[in-house]
């Protein structure tokens, strides 16, 4: 503690520095202030517009065959990818999981081309001479779902939401099926020059998103009622 008492001349230098704390105070609190309202302003907006993950990107190493021109299925909750590959015992279905090094060969999906996974991802469906067939992801049998009159070119197909199957042959139609089993039922598309090569249910609106073509010029998309 100083034993020298304040003079007069300290006076005018105290009440600036008291002036100039009130003030840094004051800043300081408006500052607080503005940055808490913007925070409660911005706050929804910022957590709605935050990414839900960050992209993933891994390479299908050629350890479990060569590729097929079909394209791969990719599950519903983006964990698993499923293609055709040729290996040396014939064409197969693999599926990779994200989280693993390596793919693992589907038993008896031999000869099975245009995967796709139901809505839920527990199944693999796919076509195999002449017929639609799934398997679970998981493992167990291979059930066959429906013939595919020959001769034919299949073009894909899909599992809609309310366990149904649809595909198309390239013809002027596409073909709709119980998932459990079952004959096919042909919808016709009208115009009888076009033809449907794949096929992606809406969900909710009971139309299903096509592909149409007249040739190799060119085609549209198209929703089939």
């Amino acid at each position: 503690v100083s034993g020298v008492a304040p003079t007069d001349a300290d006076a005018p230098r105290d009440a600036r520095r008291r002036r100039s704390i009130f003030i840094a105070v004051l800043a300081a609190g408006a500052l607080a202030a503005a940055l808490l309202a913007a925070g409660v302003a911005l706050g929804p907006r910022l957590r709605t517009a935050a990414p839900s993950g960050e992209p993933l990107r891994f390479a299908i190493e050629p350890d479990s065959g060569v590729l097929q021109l079909t394209p791969p299925a990719i599950a519903p909750d983006g964990r698993t990818v499923v293609y055709a590959a040729e290996g040396q015992d014939g064409v197969r279905l693999y599926a990779r999981r994200m989280h693993e090094l390596e793919a693992r060969p589907l038993v008896g999906t031999e000869g099975g081309e245009w995967p796709f996974f139901s809505p839920d991802g527990a199944w693999v469906a796919f076509y195999s001479d002449g017929a639609i067939r799934k398997v679970r992801l998981d493992g167990g049998p291979v059930l066959n779902v429906t013939e595919v009159p020959a001769p034919t070119t299949f073009h894909g197909a899909a599992w809609g939401p309310n366990d149904e199957i649809f595909y198309v042959t390239g013809r002027n139609a596409v073909y709709r099926v119980a998932a459990t089993r079952g004959p096919a039922e042909r919808i016709v598309v009208r115009d009888s020059t076009v033809r449907v090569y794949s096929v992606h249910p809406l969900p909710g609106s009971g139309a299903v998103l096509v592909t149409l073509s007249q040739g190799w010029n060119g085609g549209q998309l198209g929703t089939l009622d």
